[in-house]
Formats: structure tokens, C-alpha cells, sequence
């Protein structure tokens, strides 16, 4: 339709046979996965081969293709324009399956919910998931968990704390969230 906007077209293919990672507390996140965007905004039809290396998902190729309706060469000026870092973030949310903590109501007072994390241990086990999830795809884990658990930033930061120093969580990158991982090269 003429004056119609296109919005932007995101196809997630899994492979077969599916290699799912365990990221905890139930909480499993395909280790590979392409995905085709087709968005007007972007100079073309872009493909990312998207794997998952260590505790986060990288980029290992990118194809962008013309789109036969308005055939724009690929050039190097194209490619720049591509802005990766948001395409994966939005494929990997769609890459992987949707996932509650626990369907146990643990909210009531921040104080409380401290007091019972401490011995709730599919409860530090979801919080970490929570935030493992969120580094994964690029979000604020912080913020995250606060969203997931409907707790504040602060009390959120507290139990991500809590959580690390259990050793549920690894220790974070210097500056960065997420979680250090030795094996990444």
C-alpha cells in the first residue's frame, strides 16, 4: 500500500538438531541462531549468524542483500549504517523462548525478600538467571531483575550482590556488566 509504513521484519532460524545452554533456574537460551531483518530504515536485508560465546551472543557473520524492490548497491557506505549492536539485541530477545523465574510470589517488602533470598536458593538461582538473560541480550541487568522481580534498582543491585558473593554469579568485567569468563579469547 502506497503511505503505508513498513515496520521491521525479524525471522529467527533455529538449527537442527537445536543446542539449547543452561543458564539456570530453568532458563535455557539456544547456543546459535541466524536472523534475517528486513527494515526500511536499514539499507538492505541484513542476515546475522548469531552464536553464543561464553556468557554473551556475538555476531560471527553478516550478510546485507538488496532488496529487489529498490535495488540500492551494497557498499561500505551501506554497511556502516548497519547498526549491529541493536539488531542483535532485538533478535536475541526474540531468539529465545520466554521465561519466568518461578511462578511463587516473593515480593512484599525489599527488607523481606533480602531476608528470605538468603534462604531461598532457587530464589539467588533466578535472580542470577534473571541477569544472566539481560547481559545476554544487552539490557540492563539491574534493571532487569528490579523489572522481573518488581523490586527497586537498589534493592535489585543488593541481591545481585548478595548473589556474587555466594559465587552464584562470577565477578563482573571491571566497569561493565555481566560476568567475567576466562575461557572467552
Amino acid at each position: 500500500m502506497v503511505g503505508t509504513p513498513r515496520k521491521r521484519r525479524v525471522t529467527i532460524t533455529r538449527p537442527e538438531p537445536l543446542t539449547m545452554a543452561n543458564l539456570g533456574a530453568g532458563l535455557f537460551v539456544p547456543t546459535e541462531y541466524r536472523a534475517t531483518i528486513d527494515d526500511p530504515g536499514l539499507p538492505g536485508v541484513v542476515d546475522l549468524e548469531v552464536r553464543l560465546h561464553g556468557n554473551a551472543y556475538r555476531v560471527e557473520e553478516l550478510r546485507l542483500s538488496m532488496r529487489p524492490s529498490h535495488g540500492a548497491p551494497v557498499t561500505s557506505e551501506a554497511l556502516r549504517q548497519i547498526p549491529v549492536a541493536d539488531l542483535l539485541r532485538s533478535s536475541a530477545a526474540l531468539a529465545i523462548p520466554p521465561w519466568r523465574p518461578t511462578s511463587r510470589e516473593y515480593v512484599s517488602s525489599p527488607r523481606e525478600l533480602r531476608s528470605r533470598a538468603a534462604d531461598d536458593p532457587e530464589f539467588l538461582h533466578a535472580v542470577a538467571a534473571a541477569y544472566r538473560l539481560a547481559a545476554l541480550v544487552g539490557t540492563a541487568p539491574t534493571i532487569e531483575v528490579a523489572n522481573k522481580f518488581n523490586i527497586s534498582r537498589a534493592t535489585a543491585g543488593r541481591l545481585i550482590a548478595d548473589v556474587r558473593a555466594i559465587g552464584i554469579l562470577g565477578g563482573a568485567p571491571l566497569g561493565r556488566a555481566g560476568e567475567s569468563d576466562e575461557d572467552d579469547e
